[in-house]
């Protein structure tokens, strides 16, 4: 049942779509059902290839673990063993990716790697510019876009260890000044993401350090029924849920 709030969000949501202004953040939840692994568990099956006295040392420090196994492979080795664990069980673009179509968002932004989103837009005949690298953003002429911000494995420059991370901002500048710019002037919605994500809290501290007391309440879809305490949390943070 929803609440007097959750019901004024909606109302918001569906005001910026009208008006164009609405932007989707999608994570890894919107291809689970695709059989596309979340984010850890694509870390945990990178993991195996690591001893295990590495694995009980680091188990509570993904972004490590995906350092260590990017340090022991090429580049080849690396990108033909995440692009098998991605697309092992993965099937087609599904109902999340269209619903999240159905509400036309301005742009769509994911750190995903997968081209499901890209599919759906074939599938539905929808019109979308794709960004996945910084040299990508200059050649579009103002239309709808999809920004893979993490990357995408056709390109080989996925965001996946510590030092990527670290690196991002030298990495991706274009990317990471357009994603920050939609939180000024777009109502932003999150789906797919955990409360718990690194991305989700990634991209908060990023936007958060930017723009400071500037920074617009976001939104963020869950079917978790969270306890007051846990809302008053996320509503400090920024995140309308």
């Amino acid at each position: 049942m929803l609440d007097n709030t959750q019901i004024t969000y909606i109302k918001n949501l569906q005001q910026a779509s009208k008006e164009n202004r609405l932007v989707i953040f999608a994570g890894a939840g919107t291809s689970v059902d695709a059989g596309i692994p979340l984010w850890n568990q694509l870390i945990g099956e990178l993991s195996n290839n690591l001893p295990e006295e590495i694995k009980q040392n680091y188990q509570n420090d993904n972004l490590q673990l995906a350092e260590f196994f990017r340090e022991r492979s090429d580049d080849r080795d690396y990108y033909d063993r995440i692009e098998k664990i991605l697309l092992r069980r993965s099937t087609s673009s599904n109902s999340i990716h269209s619903a999240i179509l159905a509400l036309h968002p301005c742009h769509i932004i994911t750190t995903n790697y997968d081209t499901l989103l890209e599919e759906a837009v074939l599938k539905n005949n929808r019109q979308y510019f794709v960004v996945a690298s910084d040299n990508d953003l200059p050649r579009n002429h103002g239309e709808n876009l999809i920004v893979k911000m993490h990357g995408d494995l056709n390109h080989h420059d996925i965001i996946l260890t510590e030092n990527d991370y670290y690196d991002y901002a030298r990495k991706f500048p274009l990317i990471r000044s357009f994603v920050i710019s939609q939180f000024v002037s777009k109502v932003v919605l999150f789906v797919g993401f955990s409360f718990n994500d690194p991305n989700l809290k990634f991209i908060m501290r990023e936007i958060k350090s930017e723009l400071g007391k500037d920074m617009q309440h976001v939104y963020l879809l869950t079917d978790a029924n969270l306890p007051e305490i846990e809302n008053d949390h996320q509503f400090r943070r920024g995140i309308n849920v």
